[in-house]
């Protein structure tokens, strides 16, 4: 959820129409630069046939054997084309196809590429080479952990240099040892970075939320060879690992006891939408004991698998894994004020950013002028981050799994901070970001739609989320979720964006060009046209800023207009302006 300021002056408008006409015209297309009579890199079926074909570089044919493959490579089955010329290519000698370019590839995993017997491991965002099989023998790994992965998804990684050693695993490795049941994570000393030290990783939830594999964990035989445990002496905030609280409650049932349990009450859940257990028990205070811990995992458990399920492969989670890696600063507010900073990973690169308390406190204090009070209290972090060549000005992102609690960010470098009042681009900014918190409210998305469990992979992740996709329908599937059919952005949907075109084989940010170049009146932006979130956003933040039209004269308008049924949104636009009045922004109402 990010905001970028684009207007469509007739300077812009020329700068696109360029833009798209150099993209159009003078890259060749797949199908001239292989010669081949299809497109490569796509998927096809032909006429009447359900199997699923992907045309490879040389011009032959790959089946999909498996849906989880495929939604490695495409994001819906809508990128599958009908083309009878499929049957005439000649199979691929691969007999299978390795995992695409959207594969999730978590912490600690182990690839290769087809045709290449080098293995690498993947930490920390990097690709280090294991430089031979005795070493990685010797390291404790597994052969039957090696995935074999398409060469695009690999070059996304950062190189991180050649294995060589035995007698020490690369920083970041997750290990346990023998007989013990918990999971470690090995970094570097703060004080002797040429060192190492052991970092225990606290519970269940965290290990999910880092993006961690069970699986890929390195087991150590005999005794800690890396040191003391990391206990933050050195730092309290270095490499911090924390979730609010443990993911296994401590009680009467033992973690074996209560998984049985929560799977149970999970699978209930799953079919009638209520859960009913039954346990023994020896006394009255035993038995309200045992309840408590199974209903705290059963609610723990659902926000770590909604966490999950929401950042699965989608455009806006990448974007939110960029901004992370993007963090200055982030704040904690207490009592509706910017409380305790944490530095974030690019704390280092901008010094002026981190010391600039005036500027960040002026951007909240904007916030909460602009915005009543029951939208800004579900703020409980502000962040300051960098995306460098992204042009993101702002995001909110939506934490906890039920309610509605929310972060929101600012990139500095794009924020006008003003002494006086607010400036006109903050104010707007402000304002869509609201809209995204009000269209995506936890109120206006059906509950209890995907049962994870507690044995569920990643891959068991994926497809219980295409399944949602699919039951959803005809409501809008949004970000892991499925709205509800009064929602305003199902409304809206069904409304401004059925049978909008919309083709996976083109990067995002140019089919919006097209799309606002194409139907010009029927976008406030280029921006509007990436997504139905975004343009129900700027669409809402000109008709908090903008006059009702009296007749809407375009599709743009009509879209304007349709915030004016709903009673609730026409007094919150009341309080909007009279909080950009209050604000100092008076001058950019109409």
């Amino acid at each position: 959820m990010k905001y970028i300021s684009l207007r469509d002056t007739l300077q812009h408008m020329a700068t696109l129409v360029g833009l798209f006409v150099t993209l159009l015209f003078a890259v060749p297309s797949t199908q001239a630069q292989s010669g081949c009579m299809l497109p490569i890199q796509q998927a096809y079926q032909a006429p009447g046939q359900s199997a699923v074909y992907y045309v490879t570089e040389n011009c032959t044919k790959r089946a999909f054997t498996k849906p989880d493959i495929y939604f490695t490579y495409f994001d819906s089955w809508n990128a599958v084309r009908v083309r009878a010329e499929i049957s005439s290519l000649p199979n691929d000698t691969l007999g299978f196809m390795p995992y695409g370019p959207l594969y999730d590839l978590k912490a600690g995993s182990l690839v290769k590429t087809v045709g290449d017997p080098r293995v690498y491991v993947i930490l920390e965002g990097e690709k280090q080479w294991i430089a031979s099989e005795a070493i990685f023998n010797a390291l404790g790994y597994k052969w039957s952990w090696v995935e074999d992965i398409d060469p695009r998804l690999l070059d996304s990684f950062t190189p991180g240099g050649e294995i060589i050693r035995t007698d020490v695993h690369p920083n970041y490795t997750l290990i346990k040892y023998k007989d013990d049941p918990r999971i470690y994570r090995l970094i570097p000393s703060l004080s002797n970075p040429n060192t190492q030290v052991v970092q225990y990783i606290e519970s269940e939830a965290l290990f999910h939320a880092l993006g961690f594999r069970f699986d890929r964990v390195v087991e150590l035989p005999g005794k800690n060879p890396y040191g003391d445990v990391h206990t933050g002496a050195e730092d309290p905030s270095y490499g911090q690992l924390r979730l609010n609280a443990a993911f296994y409650i401590d009680g009467p049932l033992s973690l074996v006891e209560v998984e049985n349990l929560v799977v149970d009450c999970l699978d209930q859940m799953a079919t009638t939408g209520q859960c009913s257990l039954s346990f023994d028990c020896l006394t009255e205070v035993d038995c309200a004991e045992r309840k408590k811990q199974i209903n705290l995992y059963v609610e723990r458990v659902q926000e770590t698998a909604q966490k999950e399920l929401t950042e699965k492969g989608s455009i806006i989670s990448q974007a939110a894994a960029r901004l992370k890696k993007g963090l200055i600063v982030t704040y904690e507010i207490t009592d509706g004020n910017l409380g305790r900073k944490v530095l974030g990973a690019q704390a280092t690169m901008y010094p002026e950013q981190v010391a600039d308390d005036i500027a960040h406190n002026r951007v909240w204090d904007s916030v909460k002028l602009i915005l009543p009070a029951s939208l800004w209290k579900q703020f409980k972090e502000f962040h300051v981050f960098t995306d460098q060549q992204y042009d993101e000005v702002a995001y909110v992102t939506q934490i906890g799994a039920t309610n509605n609690q929310w972060v929101i960010g600012f990139d500095m470098a794009d924020t006008q901070v003003l002494v006086n009042a607010v400036s006109e681009t903050l104010a707007q900014t402000v304002v869509h970001e609201a809209a995204h918190m009000i269209t995506l409210d936890r109120n206006q998305m059906q509950a209890n739609q995907v049962p994870i469990l507690l044995t569920d992979t990643a891959k068991d992740i994926e497809r219980k989320q295409d399944v949602a996709y699919v039951s959803c329908q005809p409501n809008y599937y949004t970000d892991g979720a499925c709205t509800k059919e009064t929602s305003y952005i199902n409304r809206f949907y069904n409304l401004f964006w059925i049978g909008v075109a919309d083709d996976p084989r083109v990067d995002p940010a140019i089919l919006a060009q097209t799309r606002y170049i194409a139907n010009f009146g029927d976008f406030e932006s280029v921006y509007a046209a990436t997504s139905v979130e975004e343009d129900i956003a700027e669409s809402f933040t000109a008709f908090v800023f903008g006059a009702r039209p009296a007749a809407p004269a375009n599709l743009r308008e009509e879209k304007v207009a349709f915030f004016y049924n709903y009673p609730e949104l026409v007094s919150l636009r009341d309080e909007l302006r009279a909080g950009i009045i209050l604000a100092g922004g008076e001058n950019y109402l109409k």
